[in-house]
């Protein structure tokens, strides 16, 4: 019976698998349980090493301030184009200045020319014919205003000093040339534009898909903008053919002002070295104004060679008081020169030179481009 009982202890049970098999189950029961017990534990909230005012969360993704994108990719390629059309603006300067250098040059050989003696005899043979004419003379015919001395000595200033067409088309080449250079300054600004919309991270890509127009609209009110800034017309004409596309139309305009300055200051020189003369005792004063009629041209370019002529003839008259004729004449001339080149390019007292001028043009015209270009940029990333 004992013997029964314990074999029966040992024996595993059919249902429940025995003894180690209740214990593995148990085991698994607890470790489950356990493992339940961890998951479900409170924790304290994990610490940060960072201070807590460097603990702020990352911003959510947000939409790129058009404004702001145009500052950062656009605003710096205007100023960048401006600085070329500075660059352009000086070399402009420069070549006008080459260009009184070259009338600079021609007065000595002028001077020399007036003064030699086959000039002397040709200038005292036509003294008479004129003082008769001017007692007994017809003043209605052709040619009257310019005596026969005055169109001498003028034939010889314009082949060795300057004449009216060469003056006018110096001019017209320099505006010109400006017009030029700043049209592929503004070129090439579109250009590096056109490329940041498209390899920037801008915030909207319509300008790209018609970007010519998006250009042409801008340039349009870049010039309505810079047309109408200034108070002096040649800052704005020379600011509209800055970021304009009819640069070459206003471009003529602008020389021509150019030119009506030109002649401005030939009058005003003219008149400082009659003053000058004057005061030194010659009867330069009294041609200095012969030739304020113009040369064969008239207007502003013959004025300058006008006056010119003006202060050689009164030269002229000189030669009979004093042995140093052509040193005075080369030193009036050249005087007369320095003069329109200082009232032209550097200004006076009364009105501000080209250099100022065309600097105020150029940032009138940047700043016109920005305000133009951030318009119709605002308008496409609506």
């Amino acid at each position: 019976m004992e013997s029964a009982v314990i074999d029966r202890a040992d024996k595993p049970n059919g249902r429940l698998g025995g003894a180690p098999a209740l214990r593995a189950a148990a085991m698994i029961v607890l470790g489950l349980g356990a493992l339940a017990a961890w998951w479900t534990w409170p924790r304290p909230a994990a610490t940060s090493a960072l201070p807590a005012e460097a603990r702020v969360s990352a911003p959510a993704p947000s939409r790129v301030d058009p404004a702001v994108w145009f500052a950062e990719h656009v605003d710096p390629l205007i100023d960048r184009s401006q600085e070329r059309n500075l660059a352009a603006v000086d070399a402009a300067v420069a070549r006008l200045r080459e260009r009184f250098t070259a009338h600079r040059a021609g007065v000595r050989p002028f001077a020399e020319s007036v003064t030699s003696w086959g000039s002397r005899f040709a200038i005292a043979k036509r003294m008479p014919a004129d003082w008769w004419d001017s007692l007994f003379g017809d003043d209605d015919r052709e040619g009257a205003e310019r005596s026969r001395v005055e169109r001498y000595v003028m034939g010889r200033f314009r082949a060795h000093v300057m004449d009216e067409r060469s003056v006018e088309l110096a001019v017209q080449e320099v505006i010109q040339g400006l017009a030029e250079d700043l049209e592929a300054n503004r070129n090439l600004l579109w250009t590096e534009v056109e490329l940041a919309m498209h390899e920037a991270d801008a915030p909207i890509a319509a300008p790209t898909g018609d970007f010519g127009a998006f250009q042409r609209a801008a340039d349009m009110q870049a010039a309505a903008m810079a047309s109408g800034w200034a108070s002096d017309s040649l800052v704005n004409g020379v600011a509209a053919f800055a970021v304009s596309a009819a640069g070459g139309l206003l471009a003529e305009q602008a020389a021509a002002q150019v030119l009506a300055r030109i002649g401005a200051a030939a009058a005003s020189a003219g008149a400082s070295t009659a003053a000058g003369a004057v005061a030194g005792g010659s009867a330069v004063a009294g041609g200095a104004g012969v030739g304020a009629g113009g040369g064969a041209l008239g207007g502003p370019v013959g004025a300058v060679v006008g006056f010119g002529v003006g202060i050689a003839v009164g030269a002229v008259i000189d030669w009979k008081m004093t042995d140093s004729f052509r040193d005075r004449l080369e030193e009036d001339l050249l005087a007369y020169l320095d003069g329109i080149e200082r009232s032209v390019l550097d200004g006076t007292p009364e009105q501000r030179g080209l250099v100022a001028v065309l600097d105020e043009a150029v940032e009138n015209a940047a700043e016109a481009q920005k305000s133009a270009a951030l318009a119709k940029w605002m308008e496409t990333t609506r």
